[in-house]
């Protein structure tokens, strides 16, 4: 597990630099200039650096959701400090010195900048807010990215302006506006039509909006995207009161369907109980898979051919796991809770309802939690007979548990390790 939680972390990690090397990369075919460019690059480390301020005084670790909503920000924080930047470029086409053009450019847009990034911090902000699970699993994400535009507009409003006295001249956009003379006639052709055909758009609007809201109720739902681990973990349970040699006899059979799937690279067998438990009438089989590029099926698509192949192996309860969920293993996808105080009537129930679940298409490995009891022999003593022997009962149990257990007589010292005898 820990080695999907390190490629999951590192993926994401991949994910925001990548991210942000795309922004700046857009950012100069745009612009086709450089030293605008570097403005811009050089904002997003430091509004990056700057959040990781923020989230190490809230208490918030480095994980999948966070940096999740790190690399979600990145995206943003180009958006204030261009703004600034073309305000600054415009007051240096009008005349104005480089301090001059910072200082009044900014200014110009600093509350629209400031309105603009409140609104998106309103959007994520009241996660932070919201009660249970909701809150546990996506508070750090609504954190971050409002910490990440928080540093975002300081950085645009301090550090952009600062740069631009340096790096940016009347003529950095020059090459910009020949560049985009011919979108811009375009996008004015477009806007010309739509607003005399207003009727039109809004039609064009209303059916787009009416057909989103339709299509809705048809798609799937679903509380985490399933995830691919690359690894199956199955679980056999016997009979109570099974002995081990019949144990070991069903993993045998496990692990030999098992050794047929071409994807399996590591097979793992843990015969005399589970993680839960440390009965001989049970075990677990882990299988490491190979990296999804190395094969044409995903963990379910294995997960399901396993099923249908373990399904004929007599007397064994086998349940097999492929970890889908991104969050992972939080119980079945669905349970149905039984209550009362009888219990044979809720042993009945939850039979009735088991059968009726398996009999639904798409449904599998459907069980009750219902466990039978351990098999027992009880043994009534004849106390007038004992006593005439003069056994008490302290004598007969411990006769008793010999039988059944054994007893150790002796230990065997030799370098350090003990036998028992």
């Amino acid at each position: 597990q820990s080695e999907f939680i390190n490629k999951s972390i590192v993926n994401v990690a991949k994910n925001a630099l990548i991210g942000g090397a795309l922004a700046i990369l857009v950012l100069f075919v745009f612009l086709k200039n450089f030293k605008p460019t570097l403005v811009i690059a050089v904002s997003i480390p430091i509004s990056i650096i700057a959040t990781f301020i923020l989230v190490y005084f809230s208490k918030i670790t480095l994980n999948v959701v966070s940096l999740g909503g790190l690399a979600l920000g990145i995206g943003m924080l180009v958006d204030n400090s261009i703004v600034v930047l073309e305000s600054i470029y415009k007051m240096r086409e009008e005349g104005m010195d480089g301090i001059q053009a910072a200082s009044r450019g900014t200014n110009q847009v600093s509350m629209a900048i400031t309105a603009s990034t409140l609104t998106t911090i309103c959007v994520f902000l009241p996660i932070v807010f919201v009660q249970g699970i909701t809150a546990q699993i996506f508070k750090e994400l609504a954190l971050t990215v409002t910490f990440s535009l928080v540093s975002s507009l300081l950085v645009a409003l301090t550090l952009v302006p600062l740069l631009s006295i340096k790096l940016v001249s009347k003529g950095s956009f020059e090459k910009k506006n020949k560049t985009m003379d011919s979108l811009n006639k375009k996008y004015q052709n477009v806007l010309k039509w739509a607003i005399s055909h207003r009727k039109t758009v809004i039609l064009i609007t209303a059916v787009v909006f009416s057909g989103s809201i339709v299509m809705l109720p048809f798609m799937g739902r679903e509380f985490f995207p399933a995830s691919d681990q690359g690894q199956i973990d199955i679980s056999i349970k016997m009979p109570k009161g099974t002995k081990y040699d019949e144990t070991i006899k069903a993993m045998q059979q496990v692990e030999n369907k098992v050794a047929d799937i071409k994807e399996a690279e590591t097979v793992y067998a843990n015969i005399g109980g589970d993680m839960y438990s440390t009965n001989n009438d049970s075990g677990s089989v882990i299988v490491k898979l190979k990296p999804i590029k190395q094969r044409s099926r995903t963990a379910n698509e294995i997960g399901e051919s396993l099923r249908s192949k373990l399904s004929d192996i007599p007397g064994c309860d086998i349940q097999v796991n492929t970890g889908g969920s991104l969050m992972g293993s939080v119980g079945a996808p669905i349970a149905i809770q039984i209550k009362g105080d009888d219990l044979d009537l809720l042993k009945k129930t939850a039979d009735d309802i088991t059968g009726i679940v398996s009999g639904i298409p798409g449904t599998a490995e459907v069980r009750s939690s219902f466990l039978e009891g351990m098999p027992e022999l009880k043994i009534t003593l004849d106390r007038q007979k004992a006593a005439q022997y003069g056994i008490n009962v302290a004598m007969i149990s411990s006769a008793v548990k010999n039988y059944i257990q054994g007893s150790v007589a002796t230990r065997y010292r030799l370098e350090g390790r003990e036998i028992y005898l």
